[in-house]
């Protein structure tokens, strides 16, 4: 029989990955890029589902999940205060949670250690013959599969498949938004908060929050998600980044000093809602297990990985035992 194939390393792809490793199941990954694990999703480290806790527990024991109860801070008049806003944008709610679970170690890490030798880097699939049960990939090779897991986004799986196919999913309309992405490696740590710490700041007429977290000790993540004009700019968006940096720096003169590295990673399209769908084969033996698909049974407030790793769970249960 032919082999799985795994679109996509990122979480979603390499719980795939563990998951038939540990039933057995042969299986072929497929990464775009030059390496595993790029946690590409906004919220990747933190839960809010005890079951999803378990079962990321069952599959990587040695990775333990600490409880967060701290409540969300917000810099108002130079001090830190409670977030006291109850109504929040779509794209911002799970990150204003309390409480959550998060890692004590870097779970991505872990798993893509184990699979390095299972995934061919650089490169995609662009086309799929699902009557042959092949793949096309960019390079010009063929794969055969018996079932693809799609780890991607959505856009790309639409491009790939039959155009006289509808995937019949109910898609929220005015659904995505830009967002920047800035990582910072200190030589200490800047704000002690376990949970989200917002830092409000004006670019031009509009006013925007930065959502902030310790990552690690001494790693800070922010996101910023901007509107339609303004990610849909590039030297606007090249602005709103500096806009955000002056800010900050004038809040923490001591910031420019500390940084040992950045890192800034533009999203152009980070879905508000979720589509929902009635089950994760959403084209014949395809597989969706990304964050973009709710199943109708689950709520709407799951955070980006409590959905891929919910998928991941119906997905396990779907296999024949």
């Amino acid at each position: 029989m032919a082999p799985y194939i795994i679109h996509g390393s990122g979480i979603a792809g390499l719980l795939a990955a563990k998951i038939l490793a540990q039933r057995g199941i042969e299986f072929i990954g497929l990464e775009k890029s030059t390496s595993l694990g790029s946690p590409t999703h906004a919220d990747c480290e933190r839960l809010c589902e005890l079951s999803c806790v378990d079962f990321l527990k069952r599959l990587e024991p040695q990775i333990s999940w600490r409880k967060i109860e701290e409540l969300p801070k917000e810099r108002k008049s130079g001090e830190w205060e409670i977030t006291t806003e109850t109504e929040f944008p779509d794209e911002e709610i799970s990150f204003l949670k309390t409480p959550f679970f998060a890692p004590s170690a870097d779970y991505v890490k872990s798993l893509s250690s184990q699979f390095n030798d299972k995934f061919l880097l650089r490169k995609s699939i662009i086309k799929i013959a699902s009557t042959s049960g092949t793949v096309f990939c960019q390079d010009g090779t063929e794969l055969s599969y018996s079932k693809i897991l799609w780890c991607e986004p959505l856009r790309d799986l639409r491009a790939c498949v039959p155009t006289d196919y509808s995937l019949h999913l109910k898609e929220p309309r005015n659904n995505s938004t830009g967002a920047i992405q800035i990582d910072l490696e200190l030589e200490k740590e800047l704000i002690s908060s376990r949970n989200t710490f917002v830092f409000p700041f004006r670019f031009k007429d509009r006013r925007l929050r930065a959502l902030g977290w310790n990552r690690r000790q001494s790693q800070v993540r922010w996101w910023i998600f901007l509107d339609e004009i303004v990610s849909g700019d590039s030297e606007e968006v090249a602005k709103c980044i500096r806009a955000f940096k002056r800010e900050v720096e004038k809040e923490f003169p001591e910031l420019r000093k500390m940084i040992r590295s950045e890192r800034i990673v533009f999203h152009h399209e980070i879905p508000k809602k979720k589509t929902t769908t009635k089950k994760l084969e959403i084209y014949p033996s395809i597989f969706y297990l990304g964050p973009e698909l709710r199943i109708e049974s689950n709520g709407e407030s799951l955070t980006e990985l409590d959905l891929i790793v919910e998928n991941c769970r119906i997905f396990e249960g779907g296999l024949p035992s």
